[in-house]
C-alpha cells in the first residue's frame, strides 16, 4: 500500500504539457500522443527503481503494470485514455504487448537486452563511420579526377611532340630570321643607322626566342620527372604492400627495373634550376589520390578489373615507356 500511494504522489508532478508524437517505432495504442506519454512517465520510473538490479523482464514489466496503475488513479474513470492505459496494463503478460512496448522505447529495450543494445549502437557506429569514409574516398577520387585531368593533356602534348610550341618557337625564329634579313639588307644598302636598330632587333628576338625556348624546355623536363616520379610511387607502394587488402602485386624483379627507369631518367635529364623535392611531393599527392580512388570497396584481389591492380600494372608500363622515350632524347 506504501508503495502505491508513493506512485500517486509521484504522478502529481508530471508534466500536464502537451503529448509528444510518439515516434514511429510504436504501434497500436501506443500510437496515441496522450498514451505515449503516460506509459513513457511509467517507464521512466520503472527503469529508476531498477537501476542497479539485473534486468529480469517479468519484474521490469511488472513494475510497470504497478506505475501505470499508479498512472490511472489521476486520470476520469471510463475515459478513452484511462480505458487504454487499463487495456494496455491487462496485456503487459502478453509477448506482442512486451514487444509493442519494447519497440516505442528504447531505453527499457537497453535496460533488458544490454548487450545486444550495445551490438546495435556498435553497428551504427560501424555505419557512420562507413559512410564518412565513402564521403573521404568521394574526395579523393574527385581530387584525383582533377588531377588526371590536369596531366594527362600535359603527358599527350608531350608524347604528341608538342606541335602548338613547335609552331610558337618556329614563329619566334621566323621573327629573328627577318630581322636578321632587314640587318642585312640596311647594311648593304649604306643605311647604318637602319641596319643598326634591325641588328638591335634581331639580337632582342634571339633572346626572347632563347627564353622562350628555355622555358618550354624546363617546363618539359618537370612534366616528365614529375609524371616518372608519380608512376615509381605506386609501383613501389604496390610493391611494398603487396598481399594486403586491395592492393596490386609489384615482384622484386619489377620494383628493381623500375629504380632502374627513375635513376635513368634522372641522370638524362641534368638541370640544376629544378627543384627535385618540390617535383616529387608533388607527384606523391597525385600519386596517392589515384591510389584511394581505385582503393573503393567493389575491388578486391584477383578480379579482373580490380582497379588497384590496373593502376600498379600502368604505372609500371609508363615508367619504362618514359625511361625508353626520355633516354632517346637530347637536352
Amino acid at each position: 500500500m506504501t508503495r502505491f500511494w508513493a506512485a500517486a504522489i509521484g504522478f502529481i508532478f508530471v508534466s500536464t504539457a502537451q503529448a509528444a508524437e510518439p515516434p514511429s517505432s510504436c504501434q497500436g495504442l501506443l500510437l496515441d500522443p496522450e498514451v505515449y506519454e503516460r506509459v513513457k512517465d511509467a517507464v521512466i520510473y520503472t527503469l529508476l527503481f531498477n537501476a542497479g538490479s539485473e534486468s529480469d523482464p517479468d519484474k521490469i514489466f511488472s513494475d510497470l503494470a504497478h506505475w501505470l496503475e499508479g498512472q490511472s488513479i489521476w486520470i476520469e474513470g471510463g475515459s478513452t485514455l484511462s480505458t487504454r492505459l487499463q487495456k494496455i496494463r491487462s496485456e503487459m503478460d502478453s509477448a506482442q504487448m512486451r514487444e509493442q512496448i519494447i519497440a516505442c522505447y528504447p531505453n527499457l529495450y537497453k535496460k533488458l537486452y544490454p548487450e545486444a543494445a550495445r551490438q546495435a549502437e556498435a553497428a551504427r557506429q560501424a555505419e557512420a563511420a562507413k559512410r564518412a569514409e565513402a564521403a573521404k574516398q568521394a574526395e579523393a577520387a574527385k581530387r584525383a579526377e582533377a588531377a588526371r585531368q590536369a596531366e594527362e593533356p600535359a603527358r599527350q602534348a608531350w608524347e604528341a611532340g608538342a606541335p602548338a610550341r613547335a609552331a610558337e618557337a618556329a614563329r619566334q625564329a621566323e621573327i629573328a630570321t627577318g630581322a636578321e634579313e632587314a640587318a642585312r639588307q640596311a647594311w648593304e644598302a649604306g643605311a647604318p643607322a637602319r641596319a643598326a636598330e634591325a641588328t638591335r632587333q634581331a639580337e632582342a628576338a634571339k633572346r626572347v626566342q632563347q627564353a622562350t625556348s628555355e622555358a618550354w624546355a624546363k617546363a618539359a623536363t618537370e612534366q616528365n620527372l614529375k609524371v616518372a616520379y608519380a608512376d615509381y610511387i605506386v609501383v613501389k607502394r604496390c610493391h611494398d604492400e603487396r598481399g594486403s587488402y586491395l592492393t596490386g602485386s609489384i615482384s622484386e624483379p619489377q620494383l628493381a627495373k623500375a629504380q632502374a627507369a627513375v635513376r635513368a631518367i634522372e641522370q638524362k635529364i641534368k638541370n640544376p634550376n629544378i627543384d627535385l623535392d618540390a617535383l616529387w611531393k608533388q607527384a606523391k599527392t597525385v600519386a596517392e589520390d589515384n591510389f584511394r580512388l581505385r582503393s573503393m570497396p567493389e575491388a578486391w584481389p584477383g578480379h579482373p578489373s580490380n582497379p588497384v591492380e590496373l593502376l600498379c600494372n600502368r604505372a609500371l608500363g609508363e615508367l619504362i615507356k618514359s625511361e625508353e622515350s626520355i633516354t632517346k632524347k637530347d637536352f
